[in-house]
């Protein structure tokens, strides 16, 4: 069976969204609560996280299982991850355009970069055909291509794993440089994400 372009084009940019970006997600949200102390913060946080309206039974297991120290993002989804960088102290602020719009273009900030990556994971996760034509996948890729703090993580990873890099390169960002890669690496070894 051959796949359109189109077919192409959603399944490329769903990898993206949902391996790449949502492991970009994934790093930053342990940067910000680190594992050691994470089940210490859900406890902290309980009451606050079971009274939102909008936090599954199915998530609030994950989040509390029947031993806390067996808690660990590894088991968190990128909207849950999201929820939590939304509502644990530090709280992550929300762009201009709130957490459930697409943030303007020249919005940087974290906050913006999340709010991108759940805003096209909706998209994707509620599309009805499963295609994606040139020009929007085009469009799509520069929103997430423009999240330098995002990706500077992203190439932190790819720069620990050989099948990430293969996996990059097949992908092809093309805004990435060399130099970005080592500004990135530095900031790594320094034990600054960002």
């Amino acid at each position: 069976m051959n796949l359109t372009i189109e077919e192409s084009n959603f399944l490329r940019f769903y990898f993206l969204n949902l391996k790449i970006a949502s492991q970009a997600v994934k790093v930053y949200f342990d940067s910000v609560h680190p594992p050691a102390g994470l089940a210490t913060e859900l406890a902290n946080s309980e009451a606050k996280l079971k009274g939102l309206r909008f936090i599954t039974h199915l998530q609030l297991q994950i989040l509390y299982p029947s031993n806390a120290s067996n808690v660990t993002s590894d088991n968190f989804d990128t909207t849950l991850l999201i929820c939590l960088l939304r509502n644990l102290p530090p709280r992550q602020s929300a762009p201009a355009t709130g957490w459930d719009n697409l943030p303007h273009p020249g919005d940087t900030s974290i906050g913006a970069d999340l709010a991108r990556v759940k805003w096209y994971r909706n998209k994707l996760v509620h599309s009805n055909d499963g295609i994606l034509s040139s020009t929007d996948v085009i469009q799509y890729w520069g929103d997430l291509e423009g999240m330098k703090k995002i990706f500077c993580v992203l190439i932190v990873l790819l720069s620990e794993d050989n099948s990430w890099l293969w996996l990059w390169i097949i992908i092809r960002i093309p805004k990435l440089k060399k130099g970005d890669m080592f500004l990135c690496g530095e900031s790594a070894r320094n034990n600054t994400i960002f």
